[in-house]
């Protein structure tokens, strides 16, 4: 039988040892206990953090991909959907760009026109706050149609 049984601390990096138990053949009634693996913790806790991340996005992309013909019908483009965790509360954040600039009526449409697609394909487990906003004048670029489409412009690079 395998369990996790031990934490330990070795220079400032905490270890997690999964312990494989057995009786003891010297006594009876006795356990022998022989760690067969060892790993660091913080590498256990980064590994869940990447996976929780990989699946933000997956839900982010699939988002994207099933509302982008409503924004587009919207005469908006599509920049960025992203999925935020803050705290206990997720925002599901779609930020739309438009020729001339995005308004706050522009904002409604596309609110008004992909919330009942989210719905019904409910990709996001939990309750959430949809958000729709432009991606403002501090944008990020993060995928190559952003940087398609500023080819040419002076950019800030932080």
């Amino acid at each position: 039988m395998t369990f996790p049984l031990a934490f330990f601390e070795n220079s400032g990096i905490i270890y997690y040892s999964n312990i494989f138990v057995r009786k003891g053949a010297a006594r009876k009634g006795r356990f022998l206990f022989v760690v067969i693996e060892t790993v660091k913790l913080s590498e256990r806790i980064c590994m869940a953090k990447e996976n929780s991340a990989k699946k933000t996005r997956n839900i982010a992309e699939k988002v994207a991909q099933l509302i982008r013909p409503a924004v587009e019908e919207c005469g908006c483009t599509l920049w960025d959907v992203e999925l935020l965790k803050e705290g206990s509360d997720l925002s599901l954040v779609i930020s739309i760009d438009k020729e001339g600039g995005v308004s706050l009526d522009d904002c409604e449409m596309v609110n008004d026109a992909v919330n009942p697609i989210i719905d019904e394909a409910d990709p996001i487990e939990q309750g959430y706050c949809l958000e729709v906003s432009s991606p403002g004048t501090d944008r990020e670029l993060s995928r190559p149609a952003h940087f398609e489409a500023y080819l040419g412009e002076n950019i800030i690079v932080r």
